[in-house]
């Protein structure tokens, strides 16, 4: 039977646990946990190496895109210009800085989590009494089946 990463695991339990912690002890939100949750969902999203169905063709895209694609084919499609490039020009840009600067493609995956993240992440903590328990919620059902794609996720 297939059951999740432990990093996912134990992320899981971490959240419970903030949850039970932050509503039925402290009776109020905690940045802390918002904070650690935050860290570890980066890291095993943003370092998922060859994991997932999505991962081997945006690998291909990535050398792709930094190719074949110019930055002013970027800016034109940021600025709604007349293009004949059909590209998602942020997930573009990232690649191809990346690709430029000559790092992996893990790195792509990390800087789209971390900046996903940390806008869900504030977001969550800003505008709900309990963020542990919100991001518990976020995290099972949500981050699972609908940001699972590399795209979707940001």
């Amino acid at each position: 039977m297939p059951i999740l990463h432990p990093i996912f695991i134990i992320i899981f339990l971490f959240l419970a646990f903030a949850s039970y912690w932050e509503v039925f002890r402290l009776e109020k939100k905690q940045s802390i946990f918002v904070w650690i949750a935050g860290i570890l969902i980066v890291i095993a999203v943003g370092f998922r190496l060859n994991a997932g169905a999505d991962y081997p063709i945006y690998r291909q895209l990535f050398a792709g895109f930094s190719l074949y694609t110019t930055y002013n084919d970027v800016w034109d499609k940021a600025l709604f210009r007349p293009t004949s490039e059909e590209i998602e020009w942020i997930f573009v840009l990232i690649n191809k800085l990346v690709f430029d600067f000559g790092m992996p493609f893990y790195i792509v995956t990390f800087i789209m989590a971390l900046i996903a993240v940390t806008l869900k992440f504030t977001t969550i903590y800003e505008n709900v009494a309990f963020p542990s328990l919100a991001i518990l919620f976020y995290f099972m059902p949500i981050m699972f089946f609908e940001d699972c794609s590399l795209r979707c996720f940001f």
